[in-house]
C-alpha cells in the first residue's frame, strides 16, 4: 500500500515514477445520488491514502457538486477523481514535488452552474453549495462539453504523490472501475 499522500519519501533507486490515479462513475440523477458519491468517494480516497482532513473537504465539496447536478442538471451525472502528480513547485507553496486532487462533476444540461443571490440570508437553505466550493477548494470553475457541462474543483497537496511499482493497477470500487496509470509531470 503506498504511503499517504503529503508524507516525505526518501529517493533511491528502487522508487519508481509517481502515478496518476483516476476514477470515474456514473450516478442516476437522484436524491440518493449525493450519498452515493459520498461513499464512492471514501472508497476512492482511502484506497488512495489521502489525509483524513483533506478527505473530509472532498467529500463535502463532491456532495455539494453532485447535489447541484441532481437539482439543476438533467440526465445522468459522471463523476471523475484525479490525482496528478508534479516535479514542479507547488502553486501556493512553493514545495516541492506536488499534487493536485480534482473532483469534476458532470451532467447533461447545457445551462451554467450559478451561484445564488441569497446566500447571507440565515432563512434561505439554498445557493451556498458553489459559495463553499470557491471557499474550500484551491481552483475550481464549470466549462461547458458536448452536451452538457462540468463542475470542479482542485486541491494541490504538499509532498509526492503515492508511488507503485507497477506500470498500470486497475482494481474495482463497488462495481466501477479505477485505474492507475505510471507517468511522472
Amino acid at each position: 500500500m503506498p504511503p499517504p499522500i503529503g508524507t516525505t519519501m526518501n529517493a533511491s533507486p528502487t522508487c519508481t515514477q509517481a502515478v496518476r490515479r483516476r476514477a470515474r462513475f456514473r450516478l442516476p440523477r437522484t436524491a440518493t445520488a449525493p450519498r452515493s458519491a459520498r461513499r464512492l468517494i471514501d472508497a476512492v480516497l482511502d484506497e488512495w491514502c489521502t489525509p483524513g482532513d483533506i478527505a473530509d473537504t472532498l467529500r463535502l465539496l463532491t456532495s455539494e457538486l453532485i447535489t447541484n447536478a441532481v437539482a439543476h442538471g438533467n440526465g445522468r451525472i459522471e463523476l471523475v477523481l484525479s490525482l496528478s502528480p508534479y516535479a514542479g513547485s507547488h502553486p501556493l507553496t512553493g514545495r516541492r514535488p506536488y499534487a493536485v486532487l480534482r473532483v469534476e462533476v458532470s451532467d447533461d444540461s447545457p445551462f451554467p452552474a450559478r451561484r445564488d443571490g441569497r446566500p447571507e440570508d440565515d432563512e434561505y437553505e439554498h445557493g451556498r453549495g458553489l459559495l463553499l466550493v470557491e471557499a474550500l477548494s484551491d481552483r475550481w470553475g464549470q466549462e461547458a462539453r458536448t452536451g452538457g457541462k462540468q463542475l470542479w474543483c482542485e486541491f494541490a497537496l504538499s509532498g509526492p504523490a503515492p508511488r507503485r511499482s507497477d506500470a498500470c493497477d486497475t482494481g474495482t470500487v463497488r462495481g466501477h472501475e479505477t485505474t492507475t496509470r505510471k507517468g511522472g509531470s
